[in-house]
């Protein structure tokens, strides 16, 4: 553990996690203060389970400890869409930190040692020891310059890492709408599933922000698509409580996606019309009804 690990501290305010991604080393502890006086409630819980608070009221810390290197998402379970990335390093000169587009984007060594392969002529569809490509780890940090990069060279925009994941799995997981939406733009294929059968709607749902939810269905994402345990993301937004990607969803389902269904039956019923002979057309529709 470092020596002289500091404290940071992240307001609570207006809704929102201020900062919303820091940068600390191994051994640091992160204070969240309670600093919003519209909301009674607030909690800090991270993706993994390591980080839980207890409800929090009006003026009241919480402070958890890092010990862990990597990135940790934490958010309030009781607001879902307030969030922020806690990246934990061993030592400063080991983080490269890109704020070009107004937010922190952190790469550690190990993945700009990733990264650094296509300078060496190595494929750079090529996987690490734990099965990580670079383009899912670019697009998971949304470091924009490099995805581009990586596309310029040849990189592969469906190919899945461990886990069956592809680079818009990541992204949705993360929170990265830039990111998203360059790959979409890119052609990456919106509904391909991972090992568990989850689509990238699946995860945008679980992350719960709702322009994640509106870029996939403006994507034409299947809203229905199910998982292993038979789960579309309309469960996945419900089970985590993200109430906004949840509202997304249902506003698309009812409107847009309702009406592209009635074209697709309208175009499906003319071509009956035109394949059946009309008796037989009759007693077909005298047995529906």
């Amino acid at each position: 553990m470092p020596p002289h690990a500091a404290a940071t501290v992240v307001h609570i305010v207006d809704f929102a996690f201020v900062p919303s991604a820091i940068t600390v080393q191994r051994g640091a502890s992160v204070t969240w203060t309670h600093a919003n006086s519209l909301a009674r409630l607030h909690t800090v819980n991270s993706e993994d389970g390591a980080v839980e608070s207890p409800d929090l009221v009006y003026g009241q810390q919480f402070s958890h400890t890092f010990s862990t290197p990597g990135t940790f998402r934490c958010y309030c379970h009781v607001h879902s869409f307030m969030s922020t990335l806690v990246t934990v390093v061993d030592a400063p000169d080991k983080t490269v930190t890109d704020q070009g587009r107004g937010q922190s984007e952190v790469l550690q060594t190990s993945d700009l040692h990733r990264m650094s392969t296509i300078d060496k002529g190595h494929d750079v569809d090529h996987h690490d020891t734990d099965g990580y490509r670079a383009l899912c780890v670019a697009a998971q940090n949304q470091c924009m310059d490099t995805m581009a990069l990586l596309v310029a060279h040849g990189a592969t925009i469906h190919l899945k890492q461990t886990g069956g994941q592809t680079a818009l799995h990541t992204a949705c997981t993360w929170g990265k709408p830039q990111a998203v939406e360059m790959l979409l733009r890119l052609g990456a294929p919106v509904d391909l599933q991972d090992d568990n059968g989850q689509a990238p709607l699946h995860c945008a749902c679980q992350h719960g922000d709702p322009l994640l939810v509106k870029l996939l269905l403006q994507a034409k994402a299947d809203p229905y698509i199910a998982d292993e345990h038979h789960r579309i993301p309309n469960d996945i937004a419900h089970d985590w409580k993200r109430l906004d990607a949840l509202r997304e969803l249902n506003e698309y389902c009812a409107t847009t996606y309702k009406q592209h269904m009635q074209q697709l039956f309208n175009v499906a019923l003319e071509g009956l019309h035109q394949a059946i002979p009309s008796g037989v057309e009759k007693t077909i529709f005298d047995f529906l009804a």
